[in-house]
């Protein structure tokens, strides 16, 4: 029970965080897409540094890993409660 009680405490102050966070992995993501697709369709310079894209790829699989870290931990979180709650009942 002391469990579930800490929980939904953190839940009610990191909430608008955690949800911030993930709309700016997103926001970050979307931007990183457009700047490739800008990048690729460009006519007049199609041909670019290999450096930009190592740095794209850094970014995005940066940004990717980062997401889905946050989306595993509170999701992992969330099973240990229900398994707490489940058992505790």
């Amino acid at each position: 029970m002391e469990l579930c009680q800490l929980t939904r405490e953190l839940n009610a102050i990191f909430e608008t965080q955690i949800t911030l966070e993930m709309v700016a992995y997103l926001i970050y993501l979307i931007r990183l897409f457009r700047y490739i697709y800008i990048h690729v369709t460009a006519n007049d310079n199609y041909v670019s540094s290999l450096i930009d894209w190592i740095n794209i790829y850094f970014w995005v699989s940066l940004y990717i890993t980062m997401f889905f870290g946050l989306n595993y931990m509170c999701e992992s979180v969330s099973a240990k409660v229900n398994l707490y709650v489940i058992l505790k009942i």
